[in-house]
Parts: structure tokens; sequence; C-alpha cells
């Protein structure tokens, strides 16, 4: 949890930095709003991997909360797109006895599937915009594709 303030601290002192630049015109507004959203994207992305890697953290020491399920490996890696960009977190490879199946429950915790590359949030916003380009480029009419 400190570790998560500590960093929420530093991007808010970045971005107070970038909109006294703008005040002081030492970047221009649309550098100063690529900034933010980069600031802020950058932020919104730790901070989902942060909840991830904790969420598997408490399950790797509550056994009471992964009745069943031991630890087989530490320390895989996943990506996945989300809204804020590609995402990167170490999680935890369990085996269930019982059942004999094998699951990364921090995945099974966010409602990821084993190959999921992609979260439903960011395809959402990808199907938007490749309709909104659809739409635009259909708008334009015969010249767009070089006829007419």
């Amino acid at each position: 949890m400190e570790e998560l303030i500590q960093h929420l601290w530093e991007k808010f002192l970045l971005v107070g930095e970038k909109v006294l630049d703008a005040l002081e015109k030492k970047i221009t507004y649309p550098e100063l709003e690529v900034q933010i959203k980069e600031a802020l994207n950058s932020l919104g992305n730790n901070i989902m991997k942060m909840v991830m890697e904790g969420q598997d953290e408490y399950l790797v020491e509550h056994r009471k909360e992964r009745q069943g399920w031991v630890v087989e490996r530490r320390q895989e890696e996943k990506r996945v797109l989300t809204v804020f960009g590609e995402m990167a977190y170490q999680r935890t490879y369990f085996y269930n006895k019982e059942s004999r199946s094998y699951a990364h429950l921090a995945d099974a915790y966010a409602g990821y599937t084993p190959h999921m590359r992609i979260e439903e949030p960011a395809k959402a916003i990808l199907t938007d915009l490749a309709t909104e380009q659809s739409y635009r480029r259909s708008s334009l009419g015969p010249q767009e594709y070089g006829w007419g």
C-alpha cells in the first residue's frame, strides 16, 4: 500500500510540473495534453499491476482463501492489453490435488481466461475506434478509395 501511495504522489507531482510548464509557456497545450494522458495511463497501468500482483501474493500467503490449491510455480509473466496500454505482471501457477487441475488464481480473480490477451473494456474501445474510422472513411465517398 505504501508503494502505491508513493507512486501516486510521484505521478501527481509530475502532472503538476507539466501544468506549470504549460502555464510558463515551456510546452504547448497539445504537448501538455499528450504528456498528461501518458502520465495517467502509466499510473493506471501501474495501479492495475499492483492490484493483480497484490491479489496473487494474498492468495499465496492465505491458504484458507485457496483451499485445495498448492503453489506449483511462482513469477510467471502475463501480458494483457488494457485501457491503459499493455500491462505485464507476475503471478503464481497453482495445482489442485483433488480436481487435478492447474490455474493462475489471480487471473481468475480478474476474469482473465488462460489465453486472453485483451481485456473486455479495451476490446470495446478498439471496436468503437474501428467503427468510427470505418464511418469516417465511408463518409468521404469514392474519392477516398481513388474512385471518381
